[in-house]
């Protein structure tokens, strides 16, 4: 008897197995909806095969409710169509005139591929979109006016589709709002993937240090062509070697911003004439309803499909004076951060970048001659820089990154895998990133500060004093403000990785704007910029009192209840700690306290102070989750299996009296009795 019980808890097991196998099974898919679009006749979506292996997408099905079976309206596929590794394909109801489809492969409701039933509509105020797998929710996305659902896997707020967008995956990391982005028509839609990376020679040089002058060197090294994009040209210097690359057979052709903020419009520029008229192709973009980027903010030039320069830098006069120095107080430019790379792959990356972005059927490009009618030339002449700046070559890897596309996930990519170091040179600061509890930059640094990471950032004068002085009091990041030179640059160094950049720390710059970054992987090319910025910290860091490091805290927490937490202080002597939870006050006099953490965004501040009164601040932001306890309705989860599994058991005890005979059987006595 006692092994037909062990056999029947075996069989219970097993069927515990199922149900968990099944609910586990959730975001297993590496098929994932990659786009959607709620607007006229062709709304649809793009599923994308984030996998390595091809798949046939029969056993799956998108619907806008989770109820699978409801009434609402399903997408289904025919069994034969297959998606490759890497590949979109995009579904669609009706045939329409819109950007969203025909960029991938597209297939039309009835067309033998693909079907869309009659009641299938998402709706333009706001929707849930589910992607299943069999009777599996493997992926959920939500947008507009809607509740998230207490069913599939998004957290969070729900995403915002702009009028005349839809909404694009950036990464396939999570399911909430921060993976996905807003798809303007005649943008591009390619997300960050930490293992792109193309071989590279890539030279680094500083501003003002280099004057420029790898720029000038870079230009005259052209034989073909020369393909630039900038929010700014305005030396005299570089258009006049412009011309003389026209002159000598080069093709060039320009990208500008047509109305860079607080200068002037590029259509009044009689120097852009004569280049113009020496037989430059000249395109303007923005300063029209439709543009498809707030501002074209990027800095690069493509020069003979092999080499690129890239900089933070705008091709201005002063940053572009072809004289060296080696006090950077000392120059005329901006501090900012530059490089040249050689690299046929990266320079094939950028010039599709460059042809998507100069198209002109989308409305925000006009043609520079038939907007300047009557324009004047103006004379051009080029004195080639009469210094040297010593450069080196380092043969490397590169990974590329754009905005909208990529710029944030990349920097917080690299930000949050930091182990050592973090160090950022920005020109600007959104208001809204001081707020911690949400997502920026400035999060994940006082994140990394926090646990002892030597984090540090250097901000121009555009920062207010006011604001760099509360980074230091509520966070471990060691903040300096730096005047002399005028901070233009947005590098970031995390370990030995370092980025180069026009992306300014902005909500626009990051997602409305277009930018470049490139993503250097070189431990010595790190160190050329190190050095510099080291000394751009060292003059301009104010020691703000001590040192104080979260030792005993979680980012994430499962589920509310009591917690403790810890810090150090690194200077020594007596302190008292001033603990803040979300406004809640409260002294101990041991760096330890234990605290009741509720569900929510939280945001922990302790103050310590010495005998002396010196103090010192640290924050930690963390998220409490309020996940069930798995055996919460356990019995509702079970019951379904509860008869099949009752039925079995009953079917195996059966079995078993049958083989005895149904007797019970007997021992005989081998000894005496007691």
């Amino acid at each position: 008897m006692r092994k037909i019980l062990a056999l029947a808890l075996v069989v219970l097991a097993c069927s515990f197995v199922v149900i968990a196998s099944d609910s586990s099974d959730a975001a297993s898919s590496d098929i994932m909806l990659f786009e959607v679009n709620p607007y006229g006749n062709d709304e649809g979506v793009s599923l994308h095969n984030y996998g390595s292996t091809a798949v046939y997408l029969s056993d799956y099905s998108v619907t806008d409710n989770p109820a699978k079976k409801s009434s609402e309206g399903i997408i289904t596929f025919d069994e034969s169509l297959v998606i490759a590794p890497g590949e979109t394909l995009t579904f669609i109801k009706k045939s329409g005139e819109s950007y969203f489809p025909d960029r991938y492969t597209t297939y039309v409701s009835g067309d033998g591929k693909v079907t869309f039933s009659n009641n299938f509509a998402l709706k333009d105020s706001g929707d849930d979109v589910f992607l299943f797998k069999g009777e599996t929710i493997t992926d959920t996305f939500v947008y507009g006016k809607m509740d998230t659902p207490d069913v599939g896997l998004w957290t969070g707020n729900t995403f915002t589709i702009k009028n005349d967008c839809f909404a694009a995956r950036k990464n396939a990391d999570g399911f909430n709002a921060s993976c996905w982005y807003n798809y303007l028509p005649g943008g591009t839609n390619l997300p960050f993937d930490p293992d792109l990376k193309f071989t590279a020679n890539v030279t680094p040089f500083l501003f003002p240090e280099s004057g420029g002058i790898p720029v000038y060197e870079a230009l005259e090294s052209a034989q073909k062509s020369v393909y630039i994009t900038l929010y700014a040209l305005t030396s005299t210097n570089v258009m006049g070697l412009l011309e003389q690359l026209l002159d000598s057979g080069v093709s060039v052709n320009l990208l500008l911003e047509a109305a860079p903020l607080n200068m002037d419009k590029p259509v009044t520029d009689g120097r852009l004439k004569t280049l113009a008229d020496a037989g430059a192709d000249i395109k303007l973009i923005g300063d029209v309803k439709s543009d498809r980027y707030d501002y074209v903010h990027a800095k690069y030039c493509i020069i003979d499909g092999n080499k690129v320069i890239i900089t933070s830098e705008n091709w201005t006069k002063d940053n572009l004076n072809g004289k060296t120095v080696t006090d950077p107080t000392k120059g005329a430019g901006n501090r900012g951060w530059g490089a040249i790379v050689e690299s046929t792959e990266y320079a094939s990356f950028m010039m599709n970048v460059f042809l998507n972005d100069c198209d002109m059927s989308y409305g925000d490009v006009t043609d520079f001659d038939e907007v300047t009618p009557g324009l004047k030339p103006k004379e051009l002449s080029y004195t080639a820089p009469t210094e040297t700046y010593p450069v080196k070559t380092y043969k490397t890897s590169i990974t590329p990154g754009l905005s909208p596309d990529s710029s944030y996930e990349a920097e917080i990519y690299y930000i949050s895998g930091a182990q050592n170091r973090i160090y950022s040179e920005q020109q600007s600061l959104t208001a809204e990133y001081l707020d911690l509890t949400k997502e920026s930059p400035l999060k994940y640094l006082s994140q990394k500060a926090s646990v002892g990471k030597d984090v540090r950032v250097v901000f121009g004068e555009n920062v207010e004093t006011s604001i760099v002085n509360e980074i230091n009091a509520k966070t471990q990041i060691k903040t300096a403000q730096m005047t002399s030179p005028y901070v233009h640059n947005k590098g970031v160094i995390c370990d030995d990785t370092v980025i180069i950049a026009s992306v300014n720390w902005t909500t626009t710059s990051f997602n409305n704007n277009r930018e470049s970054l490139i993503v250097i992987h070189d431990k010595d090319v790190t160190d050329y910029f190190v050095k510099a910025y080291e000394g751009d910290f060292e003059r301009n860091y104010k020691d703000s009192g001590l040192t104080v490091t979260f030792t005993e805290i979680q980012s994430h927490y499962d589920s509310p209840g009591e917690y403790t937490v810890a810090v150090e202080v690194k200077q020594s002597g007596s302190f008292t700690y001033s603990w803040n939870l979300d406004g809640t006050e409260r002294q101990t006099s041991a760096p330890r306290a234990i605290f009741d953490f509720e569900k929510g965004d939280h945001t922990l501040t302790v103050t310590v102070t010495d005998t002396s009164g010196s103090t010192g601040k640290a924050s930690y932001s963390f998220t409490v989750d309020g996940k069930e306890n798995p055996t919460d309705g356990l019995f509702e989860k079970i019951k379904p299996y509860l008869a099949p599994i009752v039925i079995i058991l009953l079917a195996i005890l059966i079995a078993a009296m049958r083989a005895s005979g149904g007797k019970k059987s007997s021992k005989k006595s081998g000894g005496k009795k007691r």
